[in-house]
């Protein structure tokens, strides 16, 4: 999981990497993010989040986390913001549009 991996080496207690972990989950599932991209993006911003913070809330972390991601642009080609994305077919050739 990218969040374990990002937070080896900081100054996290046990539990509260288990609640950097809960919140990181929340995000995945909240904004339905499938690409390493999109759920390692989501994995940095839960720790910059709890970083300046004394008492960590999962939920907190979580809403705060998805709420950054919402007002980026756009996450990575067919995952915006968990919604499904149509695939559309090009146009046959010497078809106009």
């Amino acid at each position: 999981m990218p969040i374990e991996r990002m937070f080896k080496g900081r100054n996290f207690s046990s539990e509260s990497a288990a609640t950097l972990v809960r919140a990181f989950r929340g995000v995945v599932a909240d904004l339905g993010l499938r690409t390493a991209a999109d759920r390692e993006r989501a994995a940095k911003i839960v720790i910059s989040i709890a970083a300046d913070q004394t008492i960590l809330d999962a939920e907190a972390l979580r809403d705060k986390a998805a709420g950054l991601m919402r007002k980026e642009p756009a996450l990575s080609a067919g995952n915006l913001l968990g919604a499904k994305v149509a695939r559309v077919s090009p146009p046959e050739p010497g078809r106009d549009l």
